[in-house]
């Protein structure tokens, strides 16, 4: 039964997007948030620190729809480890795995929390997040072919966005067609504690460029965490989501380029379709369902795991597609995953 409904997902993918009476001429995937946390590390014996059944079947699936890209949107390992050498080891076994997946598709991945930062304990005995420099510097080394870019900010005179260091592979621009695309690091450093932080210098200057590009079409945003984060529907700090000093001054960023299309991001681990934010018309979607243990607000018979498909129609449509299969208990099960299903839909543009 399973076999055949993943045969039937697989034909209704083909025959929707590949053909019809407005074929898909360009399509992508996105997903963020894999990693597992210490519990589901230990009972599954994962080097890699993802949640490699979730991710293998996430892959096996892209691949019978073949989209240009996919995007992993940070958190694909634990990290969050002073120093590289824990970063180093997960990645390593990471690429081991999955370096094959590459060899089909067009894997683009950037940074989250996890690859970035560091975990330390407060004077309150507490715990937080803090930059841990060594990653900002290992992460271009170790995924250079899994970055499509090279043209981010850096500390480099005059340094607007007041970098510590050079960031011009976590955070870039390419393009693709008439296709442009922005990938944020919203983790940029700045100082030795501030976290949450994203270049909006960099970021006025090159979505002023590709507006005024008339070979651009369609503007993609993209970064690891939400401008707002969906958790109790409340606009949290840096840790939940981009600063909240910054979300505002973004979000109007976005709506004055009229080829900026949607934010995507991860970070909360659900996912969450908002038409709008503050008093503008860019949607953001939060896909951070990829394999991480769901937000506690986020639970059945609601959560579910899966990728996000992006689509550019003949006639000029873009579409979102949410799929997913139910999460197993407990959620890093490594067997008998069901195939996934069509959660949720939206038209991106034109808008009704």
């Amino acid at each position: 039964m399973k076999k055949t409904l993943f045969v039937i997902f697989l034909l209704l993918s083909s025959s929707a997007f590949a053909q019809g009476p407005d074929p898909a001429v360009f399509s992508f995937t996105f997903f963020g948030c894999n990693r597992l946390n210490d519990k589901g590390a230990e009972k599954t014996g994962s080097l890699s620190t993802a949640n490699e059944a979730q991710l293998r079947q996430d892959f096996a699936e892209i691949s019978k729809i073949a989209p240009q890209y996919v995007f992993l949107a940070g958190d694909i390992v634990l990290g969050l480890s002073p120093g590289d050498t824990d970063l180093k080891n997960q990645l390593s076994q990471w690429k081991a795995r999955f370096g094959k997946a590459s060899e089909e598709l067009k894997i683009v991945a950037f940074t989250g929390n996890h690859e970035l930062l560091q975990k330390i304990k407060t004077k309150n005995g507490g715990k937080d997040e803090i930059p841990n420099p060594p990653a900002y510097s290992f992460w271009p080394s170790s995924m250079k072919d899994y970055i499509a870019g090279n043209n981010g900010p850096s500390n480099a005179a005059p340094n607007p966005d007041g970098l510590v260091g050079d960031e011009s592979r976590l955070s870039y621009t390419f393009q693709s067609g008439p296709y442009f695309f922005m990938i944020l690091n919203t983790d940029t450093m700045i100082d030795a504690n501030t976290i949450g932080d994203i270049p909006l210098k960099w970021i006025a200057e090159k979505l002023e460029a590709a507006q005024n590009d008339p070979k651009i079409e369609h503007i993609f945003v993209m970064g690891h965490k939400p401008i707002v984060a969906p958790k109790d529907g409340q606009d949290p700090s840096g840790a939940e989501s981009i600063l909240k000093s910054q979300g505002n001054d973004f979000y109007t960023l976005l709506n004055r380029n009229s080829k900026v299309r949607i934010y995507l991001s991860a970070h909360a681990h659900e996912w969450n379709y908002s038409p709008a934010l503050f008093n503008g018309k860019i949607p953001q979607i939060v896909a951070g369902n990829g394999g991480s243990p769901p937000n506690k607000n986020w639970q059945k018979p609601h959560d579910y795991f899966g990728y996000t498909l992006v689509t550019i129609k003949q006639s000029g449509k873009i579409q979102a597609y949410s799929y997913g299969r139910d999460i197993p208990s407990p959620y890093y099960k490594q067997k008998h995953l069901p195939p996934s299903t069509l959660r949720a839909s939206y038209t991106l543009y034109p808008g009704n």
